[in-house]
């Protein structure tokens, strides 16, 4: 092969066959420049093309994943809130009957008190009508 394309030196006897032939193997490595040449272009063109289509796919997935972020977060936060936040009492109707305090009062029988203890029964009567406020009970 590399007989097929013979330099040529000064002083050959053959100058145009010598010439014809440097023409020969020059044309053929300057198309084979060219298709190599081309190649690149193209190969460019392609990397470019597939570039721009992973950049259009990653900001559509980068998106889809957004708007999934934030629906997910939203949905979170709304069952949160209804699951420990607070709940409105306006309508809140206890499960068993709560009955009223002077119904209560009434139907409470106070027992005869001994003879024995006369100041019980002025005390006892003192404390039964004094209105009673669970949260300001202080234990000991």
């Amino acid at each position: 092969m590399n007989g097929d394309f013979s330099q040529s030196v000064a002083g050959d006897s053959e100058p145009d066959a010598t010439r014809e032939l440097d023409t020969l193997g020059s044309s053929t490595i300057y198309k084979l420049c060219e298709e190599v040449i081309a190649l690149r272009e193209y190969d460019k063109r392609q990397l470019r093309s597939l570039e721009q289509t992973l950049n259009k796919v990653r900001d559509e997935l980068r998106t889809s994943f957004n708007s999934f972020a934030a629906d997910t977060q939203r949905a979170y936060q709304q069952l949160r809130q209804e699951t420990h936040g607070e709940k409105p009492l306006a309508d809140y109707a206890p499960p068993a009957e709560v009955p009223d305090a002077n119904e209560v009062r009434a139907a409470l029988a106070v027992p005869e008190l001994p003879p024995e203890v006369p100041a019980v029964a002025p005390l006892l009567d003192r404390v039964a009508r004094e209105p009673i406020d669970p949260w300001a009970i202080v234990l000991p």
